[in-house]
């Protein structure tokens, strides 16, 4: 989950071979979060990833309606 989080995929066109191109970006350490919780886990600028992801979502006005839930009890967090 926390990789998922922290390195980022986005889907920029495809290639003239039909191919997708897709840039990552690594928003988090890995290394640094590996053994902490999720909820633990911060950004390169420091930010809470959790909250940077919250954030994300606020941004773009076509996702206001998208609900989140708290799955750490799940997740055994």
């Amino acid at each position: 989950m926390k990789y998922a989080l922290a390195r980022m995929c986005f889907h920029e066109g495809n290639d003239r071979n039909g191919n997708s191109r897709v840039r990552n970006i690594s928003v988090a350490d890995m290394l640094a979060a590996d053994g902490t919780m999720l909820q633990d886990a911060v950004t390169h600028w420091r930010q809470n990833l959790i909250a940077f992801h919250h954030e994300l979502l606020s941004m773009q006005p076509s996702l206001s309606n998208v609900e989140t839930y708290d799955v750490s009890a799940w997740l055994g967090a």
